[in-house]
């Protein structure tokens, strides 16, 4: 009976190392960014072994899993291609780590995988594309390919077994403790990108992903049979660091189970089984939906500690849960929702939808509008800021209170006055309005750029502006 798998069956991820423009994006916007191409939760942080150019910043951004199907391979190639379009470089010292699984996979096929290639020295077609070399020592070293198939030849099959089932990092394929296949090697063909090698990269690990589905039916290589292998590296394949699918997966779906019946029990959760769930999570295709509707048919549901914020926060969009969080709770963790890039989007939600959880955009715009530019708040974004302007006149005091030109540069503080003469012309006829602009440290940037602003009428008009909130 085969052992072989539907494509679709398979999943794939990658690591991406690189550089970006910060006086053009930022981390956290990245991020965002990153996550919405791919339909899915990344994690993305710094990596100190990167080298960036004067005026770039480093980051390593891992991707969600993503299921293999025609639709996906298009998104990846898109995302790409577009990474130039976003202000992201990539050099000579960034790296791309994809990481390959499939359903139920296991320690002794994954080793039978690895040594049929150093055998059949099949490896090799993996190691080039064009020009291009995927391996660089001493990150992504494919070496040892030659040295196990050498110790073939030699019949030394305990060297050969020592040689190749283990975890050692820094290979051109590696064993994952994961449980996945890592694939080190590609580490410059994203330096000048282009659609056509990013097209040939794909087509490359299509490649991969066959060669992994046809070896679990094949029993022979020419220097070496299957079962002669995995009786050899018994002893090596016991030792690995492998997260078996099988068992593992069980456990998980079993504590889903709990977290749809009671969501309560994510808050007592250890550290590191929560951590070990969602992990589990983003790769295993499970639909919030079910727990969703547990909490909808509740009245006494409340988010109430970070650990449940940050899952919901990670897993859901927040339409979904946001009326259910604990104002107190958000307002003493905004740092953390920070790091996780949701300030903007939170506001950016419940602006938008009135009374969804008042509490919550209250505290959020108050500390966008006080702290607007100070490092509490980093991660409400430029944009967020214009987008309050059309809701809440008082942004517009704050912001222009304060000296724009210092915190965001020329260009977004002339977009920032003209979005606001754009959206409330009331609001610049307005005396109060005008004279905070023209005694704000920007006068002399609006005087020059918007000189319209100043041959306004300065006249009190009689009529209340409407304030979303009272400060």
């Amino acid at each position: 009976m085969s052992k072989k798998r539907l494509l679709n069956e398979f999943s794939f991820g990658f690591e991406l190392e690189g550089t970006y423009d910060h006086s053009a994006t930022n981390y956290h916007y990245l991020k965002d960014k990153f996550d919405e191409m791919l339909h899915g939760e990344g994690n993305m942080h710094g990596d100190g072994s990167l080298r960036a150019e004067p005026g770039y910043s480093t980051f390593e951004y891992a991707s969600p899993v993503i299921q293999f199907t025609p639709k996906n391979i298009q998104m990846v190639v898109k995302f790409f291609d577009a990474l130039p379009s976003m202000y992201v470089k990539i050099n000579r010292t960034c790296g791309l780590h994809t990481h390959i699984s499939y359903k139920g996979i296991n320690r002794q096929d994954i080793s039978w995988l690895m040594a049929s290639m150093a055998s059949d020295q099949s490896y090799r077609d993996f190691l080039k594309m064009g020009r291009t070399n995927f391996y660089k020592g001493p990150y992504a070293r494919a070496n040892f390919f030659g040295e196990a198939h050498s110790s073939l030849e030699h019949n030394n099959l305990s060297h050969f077994c020592n040689i190749i089932v283990t975890n050692e990092k820094y290979r051109s394929m590696r064993i994952h403790p994961q449980g996945t296949l890592e694939w080190r090697g590609p580490r410059t063909f994203l330096n000048a990108i282009k659609h056509s090698k990013n097209v040939a990269f794909m087509k490359k690990l299509t490649q991969l992903i066959i060669k992994i589905n046809n070896t679990l039916d094949l029993t022979e290589t020419p220097l070496l049979s299957k079962e002669k292998f995995l009786n050899n590296a018994a002893n090596y394949i016991n030792n690995l660091t492998f997260r078996d699918d099988t068992v593992h997966t069980d456990k998980m779906r079993l504590l889903f189970q709990r977290i749809v019946e009671k969501p309560e029990v994510i808050s007592r959760l250890r550290d590191d089984k929560f951590n070990e769930f969602m992990d589990w999570l983003r790769g295993s295709g499970a639909s919030m939906s079910s727990i969703l509707e547990t909490i909808r048919q509740r009245d006494d549901f409340e988010i109430n500690d970070v650990r449940t914020l940050k899952f919901f926060y990670t897993t859901c969009q927040i339409r979904s849960f946001i009326k259910y969080v604990n104002p107190t709770l958000f307002k003493e963790n905004l740092d953390k929702v920070g790091d996780w890039g949701k300030l903007t989007p939170t506001f950016e939600f419940l602006i938008k939808n009135e009374n969804v959880n008042d509490e919550i955009l209250y505290t959020l715009t108050r500390e966008a509008l006080v702290n607007f530019g100070k490092s509490s708040i980093k991660t409400f974004t430029f944009n967020a800021m214009r987008e309050m302007i059309k809701y809440n006149i008082n942004a517009l005091k704050a912001a222009v209170s304060k000296n724009l030109v210092s915190l965001l540069g020329e260009a977004r503080a002339r977009d920032l006055i003209q979005r606001a003469i754009q959206q409330d012309q009331y609001g610049f006829k307005n005396s109060e309005l005008y004279n905070a602009l023209m005694d704000s440290p920007n006068r002399d940037l609006v005087v020059n750029c918007f000189p319209q602003v100043n041959t306004l009428d300065n006249r009190v008009v009689d009529r209340t502006v409407n304030e979303v909130f009272n400060f």
